[in-house]
C-alpha cells in the first residue's frame, strides 16, 4: 500500500500577503533605524548620568574637582556631563542603502576623541594661562598654581583617561534587534 499526501493551498493566501508585507517593510528600514537611533541616544545619556557603564569611569582628579568648585560649578563628580558640552552634542543620523540601512551615532565635538579613547594632550602655556595661575595661587595658596605660573615649559603634558561614552550595553543591542525584527514582522508602528 502506498502513501498519499494532499496539500491544500487555500490558507496560503494569508501567508503570501504577510510575506509580501515583510518584504516591503524590510526594504524600508527608515522607521526602525530612526527608533534605533533614539534608543542609542538614550543608552549614551545613561552612560553620562551614571558616569560610565557597566564599570564607572575613572573619577575626576582632586585638582579637577577643586577647579570646578573654584569656578562656582557643582562639586558633584559627574564626569563629562552638561547639556552644552559633550553630553549635549551626541546625535544620530541614518541613511537607507540598497541592502538595508546605515545608522551613525557620534558627536562633532573636537575633544570627544580624547575622552572616548584617552591620551595625552599638550596645551600651550600662554601669558593668559600664567596670569590665571597666579590668580589661582593668590586665591588658594596651592603651590601647583605657582609652579604653573613659573614653569619654563611652553607646552604641558595632560593625561586624560579613556571614558567610553559612545558605548552600548548588550541589553541595548538586543532591544534594537527586537525593534528591527518587530518592524519587519509588522508589529512595530
Amino acid at each position: 500500500m502506498g502513501v498519499k499526501v494532499k496539500v491544500y493551498t487555500d490558507g496560503f493566501q494569508n501567508a503570501y500577503i504577510r510575506l509580501d508585507g515583510m518584504r516591503g517593510r524590510s526594504s524600508d528600514l527608515g522607521p526602525a533605524l530612526d527608533k534605533s537611533g533614539v534608543m542609542m541616544l538614550g543608552s549614551i545619556q545613561r552612560n553620562f548620568t551614571q558616569s560610565g557603564r557597566p564599570a564607572p569611569w575613572t573619577p575626576l582628579s582632586s585638582r579637577t574637582l577643586i577647579g570646578k568648585i573654584s569656578r562656582g560649578k557643582s562639586p558633584r563628580p559627574l564626569i563629562l556631563s552638561g547639556a552644552r558640552g559633550l553630553q549635549g552634542s551626541v546625535s544620530y543620523r541614518y541613511s537607507l542603502t540598497p541592502t538595508g540601512g546605515r545608522l551613525i551615532v557620534g558627536t562633532p565635538v573636537k575633544y570627544a576623541r580624547i575622552h572616548q579613547f584617552g591620551g595625552v594632550t599638550h596645551p600651550r602655556v600662554t601669558k593668559k594661562m600664567r596670569g590665571w595661575a597666579w590668580h589661582k595661587w593668590y586665591e588658594t595658596g596651592d603651590e601647583f598654581y605657582k609652579g604653573l605660573a613659573l614653569t619654563k615649559k611652553t607646552r604641558l603634558d595632560v593625561k586624560i583617561p579613556a571614558r567610553k561614552f559612545l558605548m552600548f550595553q548588550k541589553a541595548d543591542l538586543r532591544g534594537i534587534g527586537r525593534l528591527v525584527l518587530g518592524h519587519v514582522m509588522g508589529g512595530g508602528k
